[in-house]
């Protein structure tokens, strides 16, 4: 069965369920309202970093994080064209319209995992996991134990 190996990035204090969407349900994200469980992922380390560092708040919290890569049974993936996507998904802050996209594809439980583009690197994927989804489990297929997220200090330094 086809999949995709997706990469999360957690603080190590949730290395144990790094997918538990709990995050989702104090902060709102680009593509959630707060009150969901969703965990985002990225196709692979460097956009998860990449995605981690545009939204961490201290940059010193980088040494505190772990990496965890899953695979994603293709077949629970929805991918829509970005011509489906709302006008301004990819504004900066995130706007209400992609939030509202998000919802109304968790409230239609259309799939386990929602594929969108990234807005650190426009060419790249990230993907939205309704953890709350009844195929949960039969999606996610394959953890690998977390790893220490090792950034070269320079990157650190540079941002703190």
């Amino acid at each position: 069965m086809p999949s995709v190996r997706v990469v999360r990035i957690v603080h190590q204090k949730y290395a144990r369920d790094p997918f538990s969407g709990k995050g989702g349900l104090v902060a709102p994200s680009r593509w959630a309202h707060a009150g969901q469980l969703v965990s985002y992922a990225a196709e692979s380390l460097a956009l998860a970093a990449l995605e981690k560092i545009a939204g961490a708040g201290r940059m010193s919290r980088l040494t505190e994080m772990v990496y965890v890569t899953a695979d994603i049974t293709e077949r629970a993936i929805f991918k829509p064209a970005i011509t489906d996507l709302p006008a301004e998904w990819d504004r900066r802050p995130a706007s209400t319209a992609s939030r509202d996209f998000g919802e109304k594809w968790l409230a239609d439980q259309t799939s386990v995992v929602l594929r969108v583009p990234s807005v650190v690197v426009p060419d790249g994927w990230n993907y939205v996991i309704n953890v709350a989804h009844p195929d949960m489990a039969l999606a996610l297929t394959h953890f690998e134990d977390p790893e220490p997220l090792q950034l070269d200090p320079r990157i650190v330094e540079r941002l703190d």
